[in-house]
This record gives structure tokens, C-alpha cells and sequence, in this order.
């Protein structure tokens, strides 16, 4: 292919032959002479004219004005303005159709080109703006990172129970008439919660009641017979081990027929009701569950190397998840003497103090302390997290602040342990919230870590 190129300013149009323009190109159109076929393509900064052969495929450029290898082929100079074009013996008949598809590709190409390198110019106009509000300065606080003493704690997990709580069940057998209750009832002490069927045991009374009657007038007419000396000694002693039989005889049918009434045993809450009307119950059948929600306990097991950090009588933070993080003060009740020799873990409870939307089955977790090392720290609002890492903006001596990803560790109160990323002395955002990687910091304060809290 013999090529012959020549500059011109942008925008400016080419014509292969006298006449022949670019929209006649787009159209597919060729142009001959008589010795071959030639067309144009523009470009942002230049117009080139083209000159198809096969046998020419990869011959040098020529300058206007040069002289082809080939004695028939020559640059004709141009008008300014139009591209220079090469003559060449081609015949229409080698160009065809080949041609022509070729003309519209390379068209398309630098089109194409032209469209690309005016956005990429779009482009790189606007990044100076863009850096120019990045670099901004921001009035903000700093915090030097520093070495504190953290308290090293040991959280021990356990639930939430009642320390008053009671499983009622029936004594005898019978029918359910009436369950006056169900889950979430308060009931005070001595209140009606279920009641049996007790027919039959109201008869066996009225037996019982008959029969101490009989009892009580034969007593009676013995101790006149025997006062007027008409019987013996003996039969006055019969006389009354009968009447105290047929008394015990009646507080039995009576203590029965109390049975067929379930009464609250103290001042509580309703939290598990196991039957229903019509129902038969049965001796030693678990009816109703009830507790008191005043007084609450936690209960933890403890691995035998922390046991040292629990004294009986003594105060221990409890966080309940479902309460917040303000953890609550217990105080230590009891410690089982014996623990589970497959776990090495012992039984602590602990008295909780009454509160608000605290309910038996919540999870809590108990702080141990341990004493304390020294670390890395800094504030909680330093911190900032993205997904599953967590980051803090240091600024340099130049006053730029850059993201840094850090590794932490344990969190006692407004204090976050850092692990890695950081070193003594230097200084982070103290509102990790208001920070931007590469931007100005206008330091107004510098402040220190506060120190962590004690458990």
C-alpha cells in the first residue's frame, strides 16, 4: 500500500481528486482516474490519503513531493487545504469491492478517535478541580496515639434466671375444671390459679363428717355410763380412740378436697402454662411455672483459673446484650463448691438489681478482671469501619490525612485497643466521620487518649 500524508488543522477537509469530498466518501463512493483509485480519511490533526495495492502492502511513507520506487507512481501535489494523492497503474477491477469496505472501516476508526481524544481532553480538564476541592484544609482535632494501661478483663457468659421461681403440679387426680391463668399473668400470694374436679372428694367429706359425729355422741354416753359406773373402763377408752379416728378421718377428706384448688405460692409472674380444660391431671404433673421478676440472678459457669477473680459477696459488672452496653452491678451470691469434672468450669450466681426489661433467659456476660498491660489506644470515634476492615485517618507532619487500615483489640468504654497499624506519637483524626484519604487538615486541637475504664 503506497500512503502519502499531509498535515492540516483541525477540522479541515480533503479531497483525493479536484471535486471529491469527505461526504462522498462516506456514501462509499470511489474515485478514479485513469491510471487508479485513491481516497482520504481525516483525523483530528491530519488529513492522509490512501492508495490501495496489494502488492505495495507495507512500502514507507512518502513525503509530498517524493518520488515513488515505481516510475509510474507519484505524490501530485494538492491544493492547501485537500490531502496529497498518489497515482498508481491499479485497475478498477483489482480495487472492487475491497476497496470500498476498507474506506468505511477506516472512516469509522478515525471518527472514532477524534470523539475519544476530545473526551479524554473533557476529562482531564476536570481533575484539576476535583483535586483542587480535595485539597481543602479541614478544622479538626487530632489525638496522638499513646501507650496506656488497659485492664485485661475476662468475660464469662451465662443466662438470666429468677431467683425465686416454682413448678406447681397437682396432688391428686381429677378432672381440670377451671385454668384462671396463662403465661405472662401476674398473681399475688394465695390467688386461685387452677382448680379439679372435686366431687368425689366433697363426698368422702360428708362421710368422714357423719362418721365424726357418731363418734363424738358415743364418747359422750360413754362418759355418763361410766361415770354412773354402768360399763367398764375399757369401753370408755374405745369410745374416744374411735371419736379421734372418725376427727382424722374428716381432716384427711378435707385436706383432699384442698388439693382440687392450685393456689400461687408468692407474689410472681405466670412464665409456663403445661395444661388446659378438660384435661386430666395427674399427681406430680407439671401444671404452671411461675417466678418472681423482682429478684433475678445470673448464672455462669467459670473455669477453675479464673475462680480466683470471684469473692463471695463481691461486685461484678454484667453486661446484658438486650439491655445495651451499660453493664449492671451484681453482686456475688453463691459459688458451688463442687464443679463438673468433664469441663473444669464451676456455678456462679449472681444477684442482678432490679430493672427495667430485664427477663429470666436473656444472655449476660460477666467481667472478670485480671489486672492490667500496657498497649496502643485510642478513642472510639477515631475508628472507622468498611465492611469487615477498620481504618483510622493519620495525619502526617505535612498535614495530610491518610487512610490506614489497623487491627484492634479490646474496648473498655470510649478506648479502642490497637493491635497494629499505628505507632507511639502519631496522630490520628479524632473523628474518623468527618475524614477524607489526601486531604488538608487544619489542626486545631490535640488531645490525649483518655484512659480506658476499669471493670
Amino acid at each position: 500500500m503506497w500512503l502519502a500524508v499531509s498535515e492540516f488543522r483541525r477540522g479541515a477537509r480533503a479531497s483525493p481528486l479536484p471535486g471529491a469530498t469527505l461526504p462522498d466518501l462516506a456514501e462509499r463512493k470511489t474515485f478514479r482516474n485513469s491510471r487508479g483509485h485513491g481516497f482520504a480519511t481525516v483525523a483530528p490533526w491530519s488529513v492522509s490519503a490512501f492508495l490501495l495495492d496489494k502488492s505495495s502492502v507495507g512500502t514507507p511513507l512518502l513525503q509530498r513531493g517524493q518520488r515513488s520506487p515505481h516510475a509510474e507512481h507519484k505524490v501530485i501535489p494538492t491544493k492547501p487545504g485537500t490531502a496529497s494523492f498518489l497515482r498508481s497503474p491499479v485497475r478498477e477491477r483489482r480495487a472492487g469491492g475491497a476497496l470500498a469496505r476498507f474506506l468505511v472501516s477506516t472512516l469509522a476508526l478515525a471518527m472514532t478517535l477524534a470523539v475519544g481524544a476530545g473526551g479524554c481532553g473533557s476529562r482531564e480538564e476536570s481533575q484539576p478541580a476535583a483535586s483542587t476541592t480535595s485539597r481543602e484544609s479541614l478544622k479538626a482535632r487530632v489525638e496522638e496515639v499513646r501507650a496506656v494501661q488497659f485492664p485485661i478483663v475476662v468475660e464469662v457468659t451465662g443466662q438470666v434466671a429468677a431467683v425465686t421461681q416454682a413448678t406447681l403440679s397437682s396432688k391428686i387426680q381429677g378432672m381440670v375444671l377451671e385454668v384462671r391463668v396463662r403465661e405472662g399473668t401476674l398473681v399475688s400470694k394465695g390467688q386461685i390459679l387452677v382448680t379439679l374436679d372435686s366431687r368425689d372428694l366433697r363426698a368422702n367429706l360428708a362421710r368422714a363428717d357423719a362418721e365424726l359425729e357418731n363418734a363424738k355422741a358415743h364418747l359422750a354416753r360413754m362418759k355418763r355410763l361410766y361415770a354412773q359406773e354402768s360399763v367398764a373402763k375399757q369401753e370408755l377408752d374405745n369410745a374416744t380412740r374411735s371419736f379421734k379416728v372418725a376427727e382424722a378421718t374428716k381432716q384427711a377428706a378435707q385436706a383432699q378436697l384442698s388439693y382440687t384448688v392450685i393456689k400461687a405460692p408468692f407474689d410472681g409472674i405466670v412464665t409456663e402454662k403445661r395444661i388446659e380444660v378438660g384435661e386430666l391431671a395427674a399427681p406430680g404433673q407439671p401444671m404452671l411455672k411461675i417466678e418472681d421478676p423482682k429478684r433475678a440472678r445470673l448464672e455462669a459457669t467459670v473455669a477453675e483459673g479464673d475462680l480466683r477473680s470471684v469473692t463471695l459477696g463481691g461486685k461484678v459488672p454484667i453486661v446484658i446484650d438486650a439491655l445495651g452496653e451499660q453493664p449492671l452491678t451484681g453482686t456475688v451470691a453463691q459459688v458451688l463448691p463442687s464443679g463438673d469434672p468433664a469441663t473444669h468450669t464451676f456455678l456462679v450466681k449472681v444477684d442482678l438489681p432490679s430493672t427495667p426489661g430485664l427477663r429470666t433467659g436473656m444472655f449476660g456476660r460477666m467481667q472478670l478482671g485480671k489486672g492490667s498491660s500496657q498497649t496502643l489506644a485510642i478513642s472510639k470515634p477515631g475508628i472507622i469501619e468498611r465492611g469487615q476492615l477498620t481504618g483510622v485517618f493519620v495525619v502526617g507532619q505535612d498535614n495530610i490525612m491518610r487512610l490506614r487500615w489497623v487491627k484492634v483489640g479490646r474496648t473498655r468504654g470510649t478506648s479502642v485497643e490497637i493491635l497494629s497499624g499505628l505507632n507511639p506519637g502519631e496522630r490520628v483524626l479524632a473523628d474518623a466521620t468527618q475524614g477524607q484519604d489526601g486531604g488538608r487538615v487544619e489542626i486545631t486541637e490535640v488531645v490525649a487518649v483518655p484512659a480506658p475504664q476499669k471493670p
